[in-house]
């Protein structure tokens, strides 16, 4: 038997010759079970406890410890047990929100094999990766550890790399990681915003200049190509690059050389050039705005960087981590772990990504007189001010570059059930009759969505 419990789950109804296995099943699987019997002893048990799963056997309240579990719960994984299943009864569990069904016949092998994917499931534990400079990059959820796996492969390459995603979600942190996980690390690293320099400084920036090129170059200047020789040279924003600049860094690309502005000859640069930018480079290259050949050379290597609300996982692992930076900065503890608190959290789009998250705590720690984190500080502006689209969403009255349909389809669906729940207080059949969606329709967005429901 394994001694290494690492979640809890919170058995309900079990009957007496079904306790000992179930005990034993739990175990095996690193679940430490809780068993209990009624609605009531259920709503105590979930407040004093954080629990990765619920088994449900057949009770006279079977349904209403379901229907509060669905509400409340509704990120953790519920299972029922049947007596006498059927294809009909399997079918209409799963439909009424329970993930996994266990066979009253075959009781221990079926919920072995339910808690082992649980178990599965749940032992992916958050990587963490420091830089030279002291930041942090964490990854809990899949998507992130995904994009760390890219980066690990990339170790022993000098390939172009272009890294997309939207503003805040750590691109320029990623470009430094691939710079001190490569062989290049030892040399300098260059980080240039092409959209921050105005475009009559931009070409000296990145190419350099000798002195006479124009009124002001009293002096040769060395520009940033040069600045990266031996290591790596990161162009953020390089949707924003001007066509005659495009033009320029393609070459200096494709054939590792530079002319500074002025200058008559070539000279050679020994660099890789990481490149990010939360535009659609593909648009702007139909649109004839970005150079079709310059893309691919760019390219070479995507990774994409997804925004935090489709990474939950990152959520509260982040504020998690700001919290202590900002603890220790401030030299007093800060208590940021009411459950009320984390689902405003969790639920919250941050529109802003990371950035954002990390602003908010930051004001919150500073704002907080009792050294507790409150919402009214943490969200500093109300919840109609509060942006609910990204800039790209058309039901956003600022104008922005358009995105993908999935990416704005997500966002307005987001809304529309936030606003549901609002509306009909929490209670899901008047969602269900206002929205004309089934219950299980509801209970499955509202888990994708990390949508919490008060359980009325």
């Amino acid at each position: 038997m394994s001694s290494c419990v690492k979640e809890r789950a919170l058995i309900v109804g079990c009957d007496p010759q079904s306790e000992l296995p179930t005990k034993s099943a739990c175990l095996e699987n690193g679940f430490w079970p809780d068993l209990v019997n009624g609605i009531g002893a259920v709503k105590q048990a979930v407040a004093q406890h954080d629990y990765r799963a619920f088994l449900l056997f057949p009770s006279s309240d079977c349904k209403a410890v379901a229907t509060l579990l669905l509400c409340t719960q509704p990120a953790k994984a519920l299972g029922l047990v049947l007596r006498q299943p059927t294809t009909e009864t399997i079918v209409e569990a799963v439909k009424d929100g329970a993930d996994f069904v266990v066979c009253a016949e075959t009781f221990l092998a079926s919920l072995r094999r339910c808690l082992g994917q649980l178990r599965m499931e749940a032992t992916t534990e958050t990587e963490r990766c420091t830089l030279s400079t002291g930041q942090t990059i964490l990854a809990a959820s899949p998507q992130m550890q995904n994009v760390l796996s890219t980066v690990e492969r990339l170790r022993n390459t000098d390939s172009t790399v272009l890294i997309l995603g939207e503003s805040g979600t750590g691109k320029e942190l990623i470009s430094r990681l691939l710079h001190e996980t490569s062989e290049r690390q030892a040399g300098p690293f260059v980080a240039v915003n092409c959209a921050a320099i105005p475009e009559t400084l931009l070409e000296s920036t990145l190419f350099g200049h000798v002195k006479g090129a124009f009124t002001d170059a009293t002096a040769d200047r060395i520009g940033m190509f040069e600045q990266s020789h031996n290591g790596t040279l990161f162009l953020d924003e390089i949707g924003e690059l001007p066509g005659k600049l495009q033009v320029k860094l393609l070459r200096a690309i494709e054939q590792r050389e530079i002319t500074p502005v002025g200058g008559s000859s070539p000279r050679h640069v020994d660099i890789r050039i990481i490149a990010a930018t939360n535009q659609n480079l593909e648009s702007k290259m139909k649109a004839g705005k970005f150079r079709e050949d310059l893309y691919y050379r760019l390219c070479v290597i995507p990774i994409v960087l997804p925004p935090l609300r489709e990474r939950p996982e990152d959520i509260e692992t982040l504020f998690q981590e700001f919290l202590d930076d900002n603890s220790q900065a401030l030299h007093r503890e800060l208590d940021g772990a009411s459950k009320v608190l984390r689902k405003r959290i969790r639920s919250y789009a941050w529109p802003g990504n990371a950035r954002e998250l990390r602003n908010a705590v930051e004001r919150a720690s500073v704002l907080s007189r009792d050294g507790k984190i409150h919402a009214s500080d943490l969200f500093h502006k109300t919840e109609s001010e509060r942006p609910e689209f990204p800039y790209f969403c058309p039901l956003n009255p600022r104008t922005g570059p358009l995105a993908p349909y999935a990416e704005i389809k997500a966002c307005c669906d987001m809304s529309y059930l936030q606003n549901l729940v609002e509306y009909c207080e929490g209670n899901i059949s008047k969602a269900s009759q206002v929205s004309g969606k089934q219950r299980a329709e509801l209970y499955r967005q509202f888990r994708k969505y990390h949508i919490i429901l008060d359980g009325r």
